[in-house]
């Protein structure tokens, strides 16, 4: 043996000489577990006290019973969803899911405004959402979708809600919103002093709900944030079989495919970028966002306490760039005074993103059915397009509203 040989020299020709005369028995090699991503932070939902994720689930999308109580175990512990949310199998599936584990989570549900309603009426349709639900109480109740001021004060909705809190069925009172005047609506209900939480959009590319975050901070009002991705995710689904959604899926993925590779832009970075940049606004308590896969879900999930970087700044300055032009705001409405017709410009869009994203293509046909013929984009078949010389951020308004139009109505009334 050479004086020079090192014990590593030495232990290998042992073995090589081990292995010319004999089979050589291979040390089994402990596998390595990388740790899945969790919640890393939570914080207080203004004055319910309630220490929520601040990556949350928003339940509008069908939903995978595993996949939420995989969140669950993964530490999300606030799920929003709504009588409305594909008519009520929402909160079924959300109930199903978190049975023997109400107490891990913090559920928030929200019921619409109808005509007129009474306080008893108000209070029969939340126990069918709870039942749906599988619990006795809810920790918020939120107006679903307010549209104008007046409504904050309406007197049976007041009265359902302490009815049901003092019976222990509701804890907390609060509000949607996404109308072009939703940063006065969510400024007043801050001033009435009666909502606890609200719901309403902020992302990177509509940031007008700033005002409405310091107000909120500043009463104790809890601020949960939707829309955060500004342009809706790429999934153009229909309510069709497996095999034609499957279809739809793989075409829909290719063309984003082709999207990032043609302006080399990241898809998985400029969600979590997206989502950062909410995070980032210490007003901002939790963002609720729709989860659909397990890889989804694992890759928001790493946002959780994250700081927004300069490579996040860099990832949405790049996709900002290209949306632009194409990314009608949510809760925006500028263009909409200026309609001659007075065509709903941002309902239709808003219920035509039900179709497109959110697979709830009944849902948005009904609610299309639901505008006054006066309301629809009837008119903009005939129209010089208005509306797109007063939007600032030079979008073909008409040619969306037409697109709308053609899928909400049934082919044979296509001028209705």
């Amino acid at each position: 043996m050479k004086k020079d040989m090192t014990r590593r020299d030495f232990i290998r020709s042992g073995v090589m000489g081990v292995a010319g005369t004999a089979v050589y028995r291979r040390m089994p090699v402990m596998p390595v577990f990388e740790e899945k991503p969790r919640i890393k932070s939570y914080r207080t939902l203004g004055r319910t006290g309630m220490r929520v994720s601040d990556v949350s689930l928003g339940a509008a999308v069908p939903q995978d019973m595993d996949l939420i109580r995989y969140l669950l175990d993964r530490g999300v512990n606030y799920i929003d969803t709504a009588e409305r949310y594909l008519n009520g199998q929402s909160e079924q599936v959300v109930g199903e899911a978190v049975k023997g584990r109400r107490k891990e989570v913090f559920i928030t549900t929200k019921l619409a405004i109808r005509d007129n309603t009474t306080a008893q009426e108000w209070i029969d349709r939340f126990h069918r959402c709870l039942d749906r639900l599988q619990t006795d109480y809810a920790d918020v109740l939120m107006i679903h979708g307010v549209t104008k001021t007046e409504e904050l004060a309406l007197p049976f909705v007041h009265e359902a809600f302490q009815r049901l809190k003092s019976d222990g069925n509701v804890r907390f009172l609060g509000l949607s919103c996404h109308e072009p005047k939703m940063v006065d609506i969510c400024n007043a209900a801050i001033e009435d002093g009666r909502f606890d939480v609200l719901l309403f959009v902020y992302n990177f590319m509509q940031e007008k709900a700033e005002s409405v975050l310091k107000h909120a901070a500043q009463k104790g009002v809890g601020t949960t944030i939707m829309k955060v991705h500004a342009s809706e995710h790429p999934e153009q689904l229909r309510t069709v079989s497996d095999e034609e959604r499957l279809r739809l899926q793989e075409e829909a993925d290719e063309r984003t495919r082709q999207f990032r590779k043609k302006y080399g832009l990241e898809g998985e970075a400029y969600y979590r970028a997206a989502i950062a940049w909410v995070l980032k606004n210490p007003n901002v308590d939790c963002v609720v966002t729709s989860i659909r896969t397990f890889d989804q879900a694992d890759d928001y999930l790493t946002v959780s306490g994250k700081r927004f970087s300069h490579h996040d700044r860099s990832v949405l300055n790049r996709y900002g760039g290209r949306l632009h032009h194409r990314y009608c705001r949510h809760a925006c409405g500028v263009c909409e005074p200026f309609c001659p017709h007075g065509v709903a410009v941002n309902d239709i869009l808003r219920i035509h993103a039900y179709y497109t994203n959110y697979r709830q293509e009944e849902l948005a046909v009904q609610r299309y059915a639901e505008l006054s013929r006066a309301r629809k984009a009837t008119f903009c078949f005939t129209c010089s397009g208005v509306c797109e010389n007063h939007c600032p951020y030079g979008v073909s308004i008409r040619r969306r509203l037409l697109a709308a139009h053609e899928d909400l109505v049934p082919k044979e009334n296509i001028n209705v």
